[in-house]
């Protein structure tokens, strides 16, 4: 018996279940009977007390307290706000849910290496007397098609690149000093 997972790209097998955004793995096996790999998920949580994208506290990947990783799948979840400055990072996915916030401040770089999703707010600023502004690269990978429903702002010299295939279907705002570099179509 197989079980589809709205959304998220993935069909389950009876002996597999969604429990809080991750998938339960026990025994899935594709239909030459391999173990499937599926990249660890990881939730932002809150759980340090923060906003901070590098604190290992606020994320719960797969049940450990840690920062995501290039392979990780991420999920921002419904009015949580996470703010990324002074790091680079590559994760696989990115699903920013309704009424989330995710703040990619001066010095912070966040290259999303597969699909993301943006239902709330993507904004990419610069702050400080010698800004390095915020930048965000979509780069795809072989499916890499990214979705955008809410807002993407980027102001203050914040870059937006987009080197995948975008969908959007929201706001993109590069108001103020952002900057669009577009290497595929919208």
């Amino acid at each position: 018996i197989n079980k589809d997972v709205p959304n998220k790209g993935v069909q389950l097998l009876s002996n597999a279940s969604v429990l809080n955004h991750f998938v339960q793995t026990q025994g899935l096996l594709d239909e030459n009977g391999f173990n499937l790999f599926l990249p660890a998920a990881c939730l932002f949580t809150a759980g340090g007390g923060t906003s901070a994208w590098l604190l290992a506290a606020n994320w719960d990947c797969n049940s450990t307290a840690r920062i995501p990783r290039a392979s990780d799948r991420v999920t921002i979840p419904t009015s949580q706000t996470v703010v990324l400055g002074n790091a680079t990072t590559t994760i696989q996915s990115l699903d920013l849910e309704s009424s989330a916030t995710f703040e990619i401040r001066s010095g912070g770089f966040l290259n999303i290496s597969g699909t993301s999703t943006n239902a709330g707010t993507l904004s990419l600023t610069a702050a400080g007397a010698f800004p390095s502004a915020g930048l965000l690269a979509l780069t795809g990978g072989a499916y890499g098609t990214s979705t955008n429903i809410g807002t993407i702002q980027a102001s203050g010299q914040g870059t937006f690149e987009v080197d995948a295939p975008l969908i959007n279907g929201g706001t993109i705002d590069m108001s103020a000093g952002g900057v669009l570099n577009l290497k595929q179509n919208i």
